[in-house]
């Protein structure tokens, strides 16, 4: 059984809505992400990536350095 979009005119399957002989292209499905949100999301990435060269940074530092300050 057909759907209830679907209109059968001389053998011919034919869409309800369609539109002057045009046919119908399919979307992506696919949102676009806007210029704003890709810029956001690379600054984050950035901060994470320097966040983290930071704490290595200071492990590096607390192994270079065996001897903790003495408390005067």
């Amino acid at each position: 059984m057909r759907g209830p979009s679907v209109l059968v005119m001389s053998g011919i399957d034919v869409p309800s809505h369609s539109t002057n002989g045009r046919t119908c292209m399919a979307s992506t499905g696919k949102r676009k992400t806007t210029m704003a949100k890709l810029n956001r999301e690379r600054r984050l990435r950035e901060r994470r990536l320097e966040k983290k060269a930071k704490k290595d940074a200071r492990k590096r530092a607390a192994a270079h350095d065996p001897d903790p300050p003495s408390d005067m």
